[in-house]
């Protein structure tokens, strides 16, 4: 199984490796297993099944270990934030209890990601998300997340978590003021991945203010759709996970 679609040359001078160069670490990982450091949950997109979380899950198993615990949450049929995270947090309690743990987020799932591993109560358009106990997160890793907002749920914004997710938005204020004031827990890490000709999120708006994003080159068609299958994206979040050196540090995509 192929896990990479076409993409251009590398120009990121915060990714100094060559697509030559990830094969070869995407080889080395898959010919030496081994465990993530923790329990891992992948949080699916907006409205999208849970078929996309698994196939990311797949591609980690090979990248990790066949039997690392790796799992995956859905939602795809709730329409508001508090519904969402509701759900997300059942699910990942469900299949890691109160242990440690680190999170994967899909677009949207890496801000349900971050509001299930905080205790603030936040606002949102379908009205509040209670406080809560924050599920035992150590890092969030997102995937084209919309942290400051999408570029589309600006132009269209058919249910009330779109329009959470809409820049400027109550929801993501609240959300990035919590996290500031150490809501939850304060030492959790968070990584932004993003791809460059994503019009959906928008590559500069996939980490939160003030933090840097980890991008790639990209598509000329469906980035924000294909993220889940950059092999650069895939090849540095494998080392990660299993503790190992990555192959990039966060910076400023030059465009979304």
């Amino acid at each position: 199984m192929e896990i990479s679609v076409k993409q251009r040359a590398h120009t990121n001078p915060d990714y100094p490796a060559s697509n030559a160069q990830v094969r070869e670490v995407i080889e080395r990982l898959r010919a030496n297993p081994k465990m993530p450091v923790r329990p891992v949950v992948i949080l699916t997109g907006y409205h999208s099944p849970r078929a996309q979380g698994e196939y990311l899950r797949r591609m980690l198993l090979r990248l990790t270990s066949p039997g690392a615990p790796i799992t995956t949450a859905a939602y795809m049929t709730r329409v508001d934030m508090p519904s969402i995270c509701r759900d997300a947090m059942e699910q990942v309690r469900g299949h890691v209890g109160d242990g440690p743990l680190d999170l994967v987020g899909i677009s949207m799932g890496g801000l349900i990601a971050r509001v299930i591993s905080t205790d603030a109560a936040l606002p949102s358009t379908a009205g509040t998300i209670a406080a809560r106990v924050p599920v035992n997160t150590r890092r969030i890793f997102t995937l084209a997340s919309p942290h400051c907002g999408a570029l589309l749920a600006d132009r269209v914004a058919l249910d009330p978590a779109a329009k959470d997710m809409q820049r400027g938005s109550a929801f993501l204020g609240a959300l990035d003021a919590a996290l500031r004031g150490g809501g939850g827990n304060p030492a959790v890490e968070l990584t932004c991945y993003s791809r460059l000709r994503d019009g959906w999120v928008g590559a500069k708006q996939a980490a939160p203010a003030g933090q840097g994003v980890i991008w790639t080159p990209g598509v000329l068609w469906g980035s924000h759709l294909s993220v889940s299958w950059d092999r650069r994206i895939l090849a540095d979040l494998a080392l990660r996970l299993r503790g190992e050196e990555p192959l990039a540090r966060p910076g400023t995509p030059p465009r979304d």
